[in-house]
């Protein structure tokens, strides 16, 4: 099967929302996920009856949360690979008459591989040698 890299998140920059994540709450992530028995899935278009890949490997660089995994599935697949998650804390601040969100702290569901992230600044996935 062929094996997948990508930066999944960015920390403290916004989405097409004005959502940031924190560094702490991605390096949470990352810190959470090397001590897990089970894989995390990557599901297509976060729609959990299409299992298509797993994460084997999910890194903090201090910005950038970054993924490693394979396709369990064939086929033609591109696009973005991002996590999901349920938000344990946030805050929100007014500025410049508009609500902005912090995210702090998450707790991983899966990975989703999407055409169009909420986070215009990732990159899409890129095959490497298994």
């Amino acid at each position: 099967m062929k094996k997948f890299k990508a930066i999944s998140e960015i920390a403290n920059v916004p989405d097409s929302n004005g959502t940031i994540i924190t560094k702490e709450a991605l390096r949470d992530i990352a810190e959470k996920f090397k001590d897990r028995v089970t894989c995390v899935s990557l599901i297509l278009n976060f729609d959990i009856k299409q299992p298509i890949g797993i994460i084997q490997k999910i890194e903090f660089d201090g910005e950038n949360l970054i993924t490693e995994g394979e396709f369990i599935k064939e086929g033609e697949f591109h696009g973005y690979v991002v996590p999901s998650y349920i938000v344990e804390e946030d805050e929100w601040k007014e500025k410049s008459k508009e609500l902005k969100r912090t995210i702090k702290k998450v707790r991983l569901m899966d990975f989703g591989l999407t055409g169009k992230p909420v986070n215009p600044s990732i990159s899409k996935f890129e095959f490497i040698e298994s």
